[in-house]
């Protein structure tokens, strides 16, 4: 499933992403892989948010935000909530041209720089 925000400014940081992705779970279907197209000129977003999406894996993500009340939610928990859902069902490749591997890597995605590239890592899974 092959998804994006829509382009600049839609897609200008990784936080402006998880609608595109929630979208592309929706479809997906059982064992499905997600390409998610996002330029990601401006970083990761937030620093609440780059904080919470790199933190551990995806199960430690959800297990730490999972413990917070609903009353007490932190700044930008959705975010690294909605991707932590998606990450346990999906594989999401990141197709963007500003954000280093490792940084991708870290917030638990497998980067990729185009769009073939994302569609020959999918096609090996």
């Amino acid at each position: 499933m092959v998804t994006s925000n829509g382009g600049y400014p839609l897609d200008q940081n990784l936080y402006q992403s998880p609608k595109a992705v929630a979208t592309a779970e929706a479809c997906a279907g059982e064992d499905g892989v997600i390409i998610m197209c996002c330029s990601c000129a401006d970083g990761m977003g937030g620093t609440h948010f780059e904080k919470l999406i790199t933190m551990g894996t995806v199960d430690e993500i959800d297990g730490y935000l999972s413990k917070i009340p609903p009353k007490e939610t932190i700044p930008e928990q959705w975010c690294p909530q909605i991707y932590a859902r998606i990450l346990k069902k999906h594989p999401v490749i990141l197709v963007t041209t500003y954000l280093k591997p490792e940084e991708v890597r870290k917030a638990n995605m497998i980067p990729a720089s185009t769009p073939d590239e994302a569609l020959e890592i999918a096609y090996q899974m």
